[in-house]
């Protein structure tokens, strides 16, 4: 006998399949193909794999691979995350048919807002969920400092002008003109918060504030929107048409805007990328359409106007990264509605302006939240027996009514944060308030809380935002002002009994028995970094008198000051920008009735529409997510809503001699320094608006072949006073990602981990050099805390810094600098090189006159690149695995047990034309068992044992080699049976 082997083929493709030829293509993985009258395996025959051919789209390209799987622990669970965010819903739809209803911008005359959180949502390779939020800048344009009591009165007529929109536009803010009633004192401000104003305003040397005018800068910070939480009403009768009866609603009380429970505006994106293989734009695609994807419809705006017939005025779009915020308007935050406000007076004009503080904007959002959660809005007192004595203010403690222990988590939460913001622990305001400052007190031994600067019996609660004068008739000034005290950071996570001075519960507190609540109370220690100055003990008297000293009575409100002026919370409100009318007092913000003729005969009756215009844009409008072919990284960019190099005059484009130019590159994204206002929006906070100065002198004498003196009027932009110079405006508003929705266990393997990136560039601790107003640059963006943009400044941009008045750049190595244009030189009454500086002559040293010039900056940028650590993972999983009942005993070991055993690997090492091609397989099975077998099913699979992605054109071929024994003596064997017979 001998031995031989016989071949067979078997083609096991996924298209003519079972599953194929039925239509079934839910798992394009698994398939089983018939064999019609079945195979026959006997004992010894070997069964083996002879090619795979796997088809996924994408394949072998330059692509990255997502299985679009649940993430799973090392036990099998599949892995969830919760996330917080603001739920908002829409209340009481309005109907522009029912003339009863002021127009509301929106649609609805109210919405619900709550941060909650939402149900756990399974984690995935290639899908998450961001959490976002938005943030506004004080860059000049959209937005009013808080606190403020209105932006505008019709019955103003101004201190310089009899001509309401001139006085609007130019004059200094004041009090009348809805200023506060209190200015800061200088003595209680974070200098990297206000700084003088040069408006020519001085005060008595012994008033409140001797040294000066000091408002908020704008100098282009971050700040952080807050939505205040529960039902904001905009208007006070509320129409309903689902059959419940109407009602009238009235803001809170007491009417104090800054009472409001806010917390963060949190915004929630989903984003997901093709499960399976993508090319590196697809990706980018994918995700950039996914941020700048619309939230919700588009909305038009109609409006009825004087006749009653509705007419379409503006159009809105949201998308999830840029949306329209409620805003105050210039009569909805009026004078008469900030009136009805706070003399409750129920109308819909002081509901109306209650509901612009629906958002606000924070520079640190978080101190401002923390330090609500340590206190009720009235604060807690002091309780030192007797009060706290001037003599002896550098050895006093300060004995409170804030609770020990319960209280201390909640205070060491907020005085951490305050580690953050170094420079509320130096300048003015922190040395002045020092009585023995020497240098070595920093943010690193101090922390601080509030106090007010009169008694309990004349001031009532912490602090005060200034917006009435009631009982208050000679304006004393009711900010709180700041108390510091020592903070051992060693200390900082040490819950002590409280009993020792040198062994501080949590870094601050001592424990005492406070004689009038009998519990147990804190004790703060000024005294160990020198104790309280004279002025925290002075109360102002009069003009005559200045500040006078005095004890502190016991019952002092002390603790942390919930109002918008309080030290260390600088906040904004957003504002629509439009007055009545533009700055040259020729165009109003309105519509013609609807019954006007367009020509002849028309009387000019409109309808004025600004103060409807109750929403602003905030946000990033153009978001992107991108790769780099050259670094072969993706990365984020235009977080934030880029400066525009914009138009240099409101009359840009005028068909006239001498008229404002287009510019023709006013699109173009710039950063500026010391920039100019061009009118064309309004905020009270850079009143007045001066842009320019017109000055003439002999620029040139005749000479040299020049035969006349060249001495024509020329217009010199300047830069607002109220700006900070030498500081980069670079956006106008932005987002934050503060979750990109993965833990530190799950990042690697979700989204952002395979696209490159890493959980530590996006989770850097908070730090004083490191938090939301930290600028992104080259040394810090792989490394963030928040996740932001601005734009990318450069080294080689500052060549562009030396610029002349005229805005000629003269490219030098020179630092830049201001410079003042006086004129020549001159002794009294000569004739040459006189300078007049808007037609006065200056004829020094009589009457002085000149032009401050503070170089105007504009660089055209591009935003900075958040950019990946690491190159993009392209292929998850090396090999495929092959399972098949062609056998029935598992040979192979590996993640998971299954119900077939591998029979093959297809690495994918060969690919070619979306498909992934397995090499000859070594694996050889040997036939155990004798069986027919009529059909096989065939499985493609992960290395973890789970289903592959994969499509309908994928195919096994299986090799079976069946041993035959053969009688090749044909003869012999004739012959042996006829002898057996």
């Amino acid at each position: 006998m001998e031995q031989y082997t016989d071949l067979r083929i078997l083609d096991c493709n996924r298209r003519h399949s079972v599953q194929g030829q039925s239509g079934n293509d839910e798992n394009n993985a698994l398939f089983t193909n018939e064999l019609g009258e079945g195979v026959r395996l006997n004992v010894g025959d070997q069964v083996s794999i002879q090619g795979a051919f796997i088809s996924e789209v994408g394949a072998g390209a330059d692509t990255i691979e997502f299985k679009g799987n649940n993430l799973v622990s090392a036990s099998g669970i599949t892995l969830t995350k919760k996330f917080t965010y603001t739920y908002e819903q829409e209340r009481f739809p309005s109907k522009n048919w029912d003339l009863r209803y002021q127009n509301i911008l929106g649609g609805y005359q109210a919405k619900y807002s709550q941060n909650i959180e939402t149900e756990a949502r399974t984690l995935k390779d290639n899908e998450c969920t961001i959490a976002t939020q938005f943030y506004t800048t004080n860059n000049g344009t959209g937005y009013m400092f808080l606190p403020r009591r209105f932006a505008y009165d019709q019955n103003y007529n101004g201190f310089n002008s009899s001509n309401v929109i001139g006085a609007i536009w130019e004059d200094i803010d004041k009090v009348d003109s809805g200023h506060s009633f209190f200015y800061p004192k200088y003595q209680a401000i974070c200098e990297d918060d206000y700084q003088f104003v040069r408006d020519g305003e001085s005060f008595p040397a012994l008033s409140q504030y001797p040294k000066g005018h000091y408002i908020p800068r704008h100098d282009n910070k971050r700040f952080t929107i807050l939505r205040r939480m529960g039902t904001t009403y905009y208007q006070s009768q509320i129409y309903k048409y689902d059959g419940d009866p109407d009602e009238v609603v009235n803001p809170p009380t007491p009417r104090d805007p800054s009472f409001g429970e806010y917390d963060y505006y949190i915004n929630l994106i989903d984003i997901k990328v093709n499960a399976g293989f993508n090319s590196p734009s697809d990706i980018s695609e994918q995700i950039t359409d996914q941020l700048k994807k619309n939230s919700k419809p588009d909305y038009q705006y109609e409006v009825n106007d004087l006749t009653g017939k509705p007419q379409l005025i503006t159009n809105m779009i949201e998308t999830n990264t840029w949306k329209p915020f409620t805003c105050a308007s210039y009569l909805k935050f009026g004078f008469q509605a900030y009136r009805d406000y706070v003399d409750s007076v129920v109308s819909n004009n002081g509901m109306a302006y209650y509901s612009a503080y629906e958002n606000i904007a924070v520079k640190r959002p978080d101190l401002f939240l923390l330090g609500r959660k340590t206190n009720a809005s009235a604060g807690h007192a002091i309780y030192n027996a007797g009060g706290l004595a001037l003599a002896t203010r550098t050895t006093n403690t300060i004995k409170t009514s804030f609770r020990f222990p319960e209280d201390l988590v909640a205070l060491s939460n907020l005085f951490k944060a305050q580690g953050n913001y170094p420079e509320l622990f130096s300048g003015r305001a922190f040395e002045e308030t020092l009585t023995n400052y020497d240098g070595s007190q920093s943010v690193d031994n101090c922390r601080f809380l509030h106090m007010n600067s009169y008694t309990s019996a004349s001031q009532g609660g912490l602090g005060n935002d200034g917006y009435t004068d009631t009982n208050n008739a000679s304006h004393f000034n009711y900010n709180s002002i700041p108390v510091f005290f020592y903070y051992d950071k060693a200390n900082e996570n040490k819950l002590t009994d409280g009993s020792d001075a040198n062994d501080l519960a949590y870094g601050f507190a001592t424990s005492y028995i406070n004689a009038s609540f009998g519990f147990n109370a804190i004790e703060f220690h000024p005294e160990k970094i020198g104790g309280m100055t004279e002025f925290q003990y002075s109360n102002f008297v009069s003009n005559a008198s200045g500040y006078v000293p005095a004890d502190i009575e016991f019952g002092r409100q002390f603790g942390w000051d919930y109002h918008f002026s309080a030290y260390s919370t600088l906040a904004m409100i957003p504002y629509s920008g439009r007055m009545d009318r533009d700055y040259s007092s020729i165009n109003e913000w309105a519509i013609q009735n609807a019954s006007q003729k367009i020509t002849g005969g028309n009387t000019g009756n409109s309808m004025n529409i600004a103060d409807l215009i109750t929403k602003t844009y905030i946000g990033a409008n153009d978001p992107l997510f991108s790769f780099d072919a050259v670094s072969s990284r993706f990365n984020f960019s235009l977080l934030h809503t880029p400066e525009k190099a914009g138009q240099t005059d409101i009359l840009a484009g005028l068909d006239q001699l001498d008229a404002p130019q287009v510019n023709p590159k006013a699109g173009e994204s710039v950063y500026k320094i010391n920039p100019r206002f061009n009118q064309y929006e309004y905020t009270p906070d850079l009143k007045p608006y001066k842009k320019d100065m017109n000055a003439k002198c002999i620029w040139f004498p005749a000479g040299n072949g020049i035969t006349t003196n060249a001495s024509d009027i020329q217009s010199i932009p300047i830069m607002s006073r109220q700006v900070s110079p030498f500081t980069i405006f670079d956006a106008n508003s932005g987002i934050f990602i503060t979750d990109f929705g993965y833990d530190d266990k799950t990042f690697n393997k979700g989204l952002w981990g395979i696209l490159g990136f890493t959980y530590n560039q996006f989770n850097a601790s908070i730090s004083s050099t490191l938090n939301r107003l930290t600028r992104i640059n080259d040394n810090n963006k792989n490394e963030l805390h928040i996740t932001t943009t601005n734009c990318e400044v450069v080294s080689s941009q500052t060549l562009n810094y030396n610029v002349n008045q005229f805005g000629a750049v003269f490219y030098t190595n020179q630092i830049s600098v201001p410079q003042v244009q006086t004129g020549a030189n001159r002794l009294q009454g000569a004739v040459n090189h006189g300078l007049f500086v808007d037609g006065v002559e200056s004829v020094p040293p009589l009457a002085v006159e000149s032009v401050p010039v503070f170089p105007p900056i504009s660089i055209k940028v591009d935003s900075i690149k958040i950019k990946a650590r690491n190159l993009p993972r392209k292929m998850l999983r090396p090999y495929y695995l092959i399972r098949s009942d062609i056998i029935e005993t598992p040979k192979y070991i590996g993640a998971d047990k299954s119900l077939m055993p591998v029979v093959g690997l297809c690495d994918k090492q060969y690919s070619g034309g979306d498909f992934y091609f397995g090499s000859d397989n070594e694996f050889v099975f040997r036939i155990t068992k004798p069986r027919t077998i009529t059909s096989i099913t065939t499985s493609i699979h992960d290395p973890d044992g789970t289903f592959s992605r994969c499509n309908e054109d994928s195919a096994v071929i299986y090799k079976i080699i069946k041993n035959i024994s053969a009688d090749t003596n044909i003869l012999a064997e004739i012959m042996g049976k006829k002898k057996s017979k």
